[in-house]
């Protein structure tokens, strides 16, 4: 005797999946900065400007990046954005002042 099983791997679909893109630019020379995706948390020492991630994830997902603004020189500036999909996400952050931080996070839809 065979039984049905309701649906199939055929009727599957996946969760969708978005490329996010972190990105430090600015006219300071160095930052020190953080990235979590969804609770993986990766630092970056005296990273030079201007730098970029990209990665791939899953709906859901919370996103945060952080810059800290490595000169102690007036008039640099640090600007931090995370973008979906090649779409900026809410409003980037920008720090200018010696040793200011740029934060910015969100979720991918």
């Amino acid at each position: 005797m065979l039984f049905a099983c309701k649906g199939s791997y055929a009727d599957y679909e996946p969760p969708p999946r978005y490329t996010v893109k972190y990105e430090v630019t600015g006219t300071t020379s160095s930052v020190n900065i953080i990235t979590d995706t969804d609770g993986k948390t990766e630092q970056y020492y005296n990273q030079s400007v201007p730098w970029v991630s990209e990665l791939e994830t899953y709906g859901g997902r919370s996103l945060y990046l952080s810059a800290q603004n490595n000169e102690n020189a007036p008039l640099t500036s640090v600007t931090v954005t995370i973008y979906i999909d090649g779409v900026v996400h809410d409003v980037p952050d920008i720090c200018t002042a010696p040793y200011c931080f740029a934060i910015v996070f969100g979720s991918t839809p």
